[in-house]
């Protein structure tokens, strides 16, 4: 009857809910991995140092974002398929 519609319908909106919430977290994540590379590059640039450390360095913090946005995009794609699944 109306009581199975109504819990139907919170559990839809929890599940909606959970789903905003893990997509931003997700987002927070690859935007705090954007943070953290943009830093290591302008540390980076400012020591004048040969072309063989920059390559080095430059390898080391494409990593370190590679690793956040990765991190960030299987939180969305969870996201994603919680949502499908609604």
């Amino acid at each position: 009857g109306n009581s199975f519609m109504e819990i139907k319908t919170l559990l839809y909106q929890i599940l909606e809910t959970t789903v905003t919430l893990i997509n931003l977290f997700g987002i927070m994540i690859v935007f705090w991995g954007f943070v953290v590379a943009a830093i290591a590059f302008i540390r980076m640039k400012r020591h004048h140092h040969t072309t063989v450390y920059f390559l080095k360095e430059a390898n080391e913090i494409r990593a370190i974002l590679g690793t956040y946005i990765l991190f960030g995009l299987e939180f969305m794609i969870a996201g994603d398929i919680i949502h499908t699944f609604i």
